[in-house]
């Protein structure tokens, strides 16, 4: 009688297990499914809308040759950035800006010496009306695309001069920002745009360049920036396009609205979206980009003030990320057919609490 309780409670036990098992491994695979599916679809919406800010470089580009001989007969309503700030522009300049940072009615520009039209020469002042016609196009691209998940908020071309055309028109100081030396120490006005990283990363790089959030130096809000080169025929360079662009309506609309529609599932799951330049992060549940600090993902789930994990489990995350990258330039897969896609999800643990990501 006592073998017969044993070995049923054995088989009990047994039976238990394999259920065990069977449950880990199906809630498992229900998992990968869910991060599968969360997140091609989020790739997908993302691609697209980026892939169109992409385009818009490639037409900037484009574009530009076509406005070598400006219209010679057309008035712009021009001001400098440094006349700007300092209270000289024609009144119609401030009245642009009356209830708005922006204006698409006037033609803004910096330069660090020459601060009026008049005071280019001939061959600049040329370049001057080239640029303020060229950028008619880009004014028609931020109208346009206001209400996309991903909008743009700002176009500008840059010269090897100082020179910087910008729409719409911003009212910003420059003349207020902290004094940028990568050219020197003999100029009036602080700011220079030959010297931000995605004047000189774009310089070095052919083809476009998606620059990592940063802090923007006037509003220090966290932006996000994408540069191309335009070169001559003969490959030498003329200027540095950047278009500054906002997913707040990619946030709002995708990410934080399935996350909501998610809540009720048996799984606390979260997109993120970071670049791969120290991981930095332009999207996760836990920052607030009003916030205006710049993270990368490993520190925003390894919160320095919860100390609930050891270095060991925080870097060994790190890792994890650095192979995802890796894989994903060098591996052979399709998300979209889900093949060769496990080493995409990766199992890691804080306070020894398993967690995954794909």
């Amino acid at each position: 009688m006592w073998k017969f309780k044993q070995d049923l409670i054995v088989n009990i036990y047994g039976s238990l297990k394999d259920w065990e098992d069977l449950s880990i491994a199906y809630l498992k695979v229900s998992e990968m499914q869910l991060l599968h599916n969360s997140v091609y679809v989020n790739k997908l919406i993302s691609q697209i809308h980026l892939q169109k800010i992409s385009n818009d470089l490639i037409v900037q580009q484009g574009l530009y040759y076509k406005f070598y001989k400006p219209n010679d007969t057309r008035l712009y309503k021009n001001c400098s950035y440094h006349n700007l700030n300092h209270g000289l522009c024609p009144q119609y300049i401030y009245d642009a800006f009356s209830d708005n940072e922006y204006s698409f009615k006037v033609e803004l520009f910096f330069h660090r010496t020459n601060f009026t039209y008049d005071s280019f020469q001939a061959a600049n002042q040329i370049v001057l009306r080239q640029n303020w016609d060229f950028l008619f196009f880009a004014k028609s691209a931020i109208y346009s695309r206001r209400n996309d998940f991903i909008n743009i908020t700002l176009v500008y071309n840059s010269f090897n001069d100082s020179f910087m055309a910008v729409t719409p028109g911003k009212n910003t100081n420059f003349s207020s920002n902290q004094y940028l030396d990568c050219m020197g120490h003999n100029y009036t006005e602080p700011y220079d745009p030959r010297c931000r990283p995605w004047y000189q990363n774009s310089l070095l790089h052919p083809g476009n360049q998606f620059n990592k959030p940063y802090k923007d130096l006037f509003s220090h809000a966290t932006i996000m920036t994408a540069s191309a080169r335009i070169d001559d025929p003969n490959g030498n360079n003329i200027s540095i396009i950047s278009i500054d662009f906002n997913i707040q309506n990619l946030i709002d609309n995708l990410f934080t609205q399935k996350e909501k529609d998610e809540i009720d599932n048996n799984f606390d799951t979260h997109s993120v979206l970071f670049h791969e330049d120290k991981n930095t992060v332009y999207y996760h549940r836990y920052w607030n980009f009003k916030e205006r600090t710049i993270v990368p993902w490993q520190d925003l789930e390894f919160n320095k003030t919860d100390s609930n994990f050891t270095d060991d489990e925080y870097y060994n995350f790190v890792r994890l990320i650095q192979d995802s990258k890796d894989y994903s330039l060098t591996g052979q897969y399709d998300i979209k057919y889900k093949q060769n896609i496990t080493p995409f999800y990766q199992f890691w643990s804080k306070n020894k609490k398993p967690q995954q990501f794909f």
